[in-house]
């Protein structure tokens, strides 16, 4: 534990608290001390420089204390009480309240529930369509109102997502030169083809990434959004803990803060919540974009966290559960890095087929993968997904494909989406091409659904051919 600007055992007692907690628990941070009083939680920030953040001075760590009230009154309405004084009582002892010196700042916050906090409930599987809808919902509404002014906007700017990204790989390169037995957190080859993939993406699209700024899709945010700063109070989501010290890291596309939380259900293996709340998100906040940047930010937010864990690793590595940590966020980012080219249109002509067209069509797909043959493994986890899937998907019904295809002809997204030959290849072959989407996945769902229903109603089966015969007379 890092030495402190004075001895805090007296802020153990009771006593320091105005409350008088029956106990007090010490939580530490990389940059801070929190105190579990109780009801009532208090963090002293550490006086340290690291770089990204200097705290040493104390006046700093006042003005800090004061953003952290600010921003989080955003999405945390009522949590963060307000900045409170540690200093010496009557006996010199250290409290909360005293008049003494050392007049240390520090947060005070009401205590939230940890059975409610979204990394415990998604250990439990107790995610499902009402906390999707709600997280969904907060967040289209707080990046609506947050600010998006010139100040802000050039955090999110072409250049400036570059330079970010440029950053991490720099900070990565020790880690890949001297990647070497225990030292080894990702070979030379596979850090210069994530830089490699990332700057093709940016260069693909970077009239996307200057046209997100001049529609004021980029925000002064959260900055810390993942499934530990989340927490269900009463049915209704909080996000807490916003990130105070640097506007850098916090104003940016919303795209990027979304995939910081999908990045991260992703990580606890939770794909198909992270594929509902990214589909939702884009729904209510009419963000037509976000799947295709969504993938990109993803691999940029997990090569933050791999950083992170690598600096806490050292080099020579001597933390190995940091150094394990790093390679899951490495992992994390080659998977989610977007392919080297964005794939062409589809032909939009299946899904304005009729209706019965669509579902003989359908069914010509469900009888041609019923053909492959499953391992127990495979069969078992398809199962589990479906599972999975039915919980959350069900209240987000695919909407007619008429209407999507006519309102965004030329939308790479929902061609993808909703033609009938990927959602089927990816549930009954387990193939992921390069142009798969995990909303392939929801709409096979629905899709297998309706076809057995309907093969079920004619009784037999019929080849693609046959169907269009009997049911059009051509």
């Amino acid at each position: 534990m890092s030495a402190p600007p004075f001895a805090f055992a007296d802020l153990l007692r009771s006593e320091a608290y105005p409350q008088r907690p029956e106990n007090v628990e010490l939580l530490e941070t990389h940059i801070s001390w929190v105190f579990l009083a109780g009801e009532r939680v208090y963090k002293v920030k550490k006086p340290v420089d690291l770089g990204f953040l200097d705290f040493t001075a104390q006046e700093r760590r006042r003005f800090f204390c004061a953003e952290e009230l600010r921003l989080n009154a955003r999405l945390a309405p009522g949590v963060y009480l307000g900045v409170a004084t540690i200093g010496r009582d009557a006996e010199g002892r250290l409290a909360v309240g005293a008049p003494g010196a050392p007049a240390e700042p520090c947060v005070e916050m009401r205590r939230l529930p940890a059975d409610g906090m979204l990394d415990r409930l998604a250990e439990r599987g107790a995610i499902g369509p009402r906390e999707i809808e709600a997280l969904a919902a907060l967040l289209a509404t707080f990046h609506a109102e947050a600010r998006a002014d010139a100040e802000v906007a050039v955090h999110g700017s072409w250049e400036r997502v570059r330079f970010l990204c440029d950053e991490n790989f720099a900070a990565l390169q020790p880690w890949a030169v001297h990647a070497a037995g225990e030292n080894e957190l990702v070979a030379r080859e596979r850090l210069a083809l994530l830089r490699e993939g990332t700057h093709a993406f940016l260069d693909e699209h970077e009239a996307l990434f200057r046209r997100r700024v001049r529609e004021r899709r980029v925000v002064e945010g959260h900055g810390d959004l993942h499934a530990g700063n989340l927490c269900f109070v009463d049915g209704r989501p909080i996000a807490f803990d916003a990130l105070e010290f640097a506007a850098r890291f916090r104003c940016a596309d919303v795209a990027c803060e979304l995939a910081f939380l999908t990045m991260d259900l992703k990580r606890r293996g939770e794909r198909a919540l992270a594929a509902a709340l990214a589909a939702r998100y884009a729904e209510l906040a009419r963000d037509e974009e976000l799947a295709i940047l969504l993938p990109f930010y993803e691999t940029y937010r997990a090569l933050v966290r791999a950083k992170i864990a690598a600096l806490r690793a050292g080099l020579p590595v001597h933390d190995h559960a940091a150094a394990t940590e790093a390679r899951e966020y490495l992992a994390l980012a080659e998977e989610a890095l977007p392919p080297r080219r964005a794939p062409a249109p589809l032909p939009s002509a299946l899904p304005l087929l009729s209706t019965h067209r669509e579902e003989a069509h359908a069914m010509n797909v469900l009888f041609h993968f019923e053909n492959y043959t499953l391992h127990d493994a495979d069969r078992e986890k398809l199962r589990s997904e479906l599972d999975v899937l039915g919980r959350v998907v069900e209240p987000f019904p695919v909407k007619d494909l008429h209407v999507h295809m006519h309102r965004h002809p030329h939308n790479h997204e929902f061609q993808l989406k909703f033609d009938l030959h990927l959602p089927g290849q990816v549930l009954f072959t387990g193939e992921r091409g390069p142009n798969y989407h995990p909303a392939f996945t929801e709409c096979a769902k629905q899709m297998i659904a309706k076809v057995k229903a309907y093969k079920d109603q004619l009784g037999h089966k019929r080849e693609w051919s046959d169907a269009r015969h009997d049911r059009h007379g051509s």
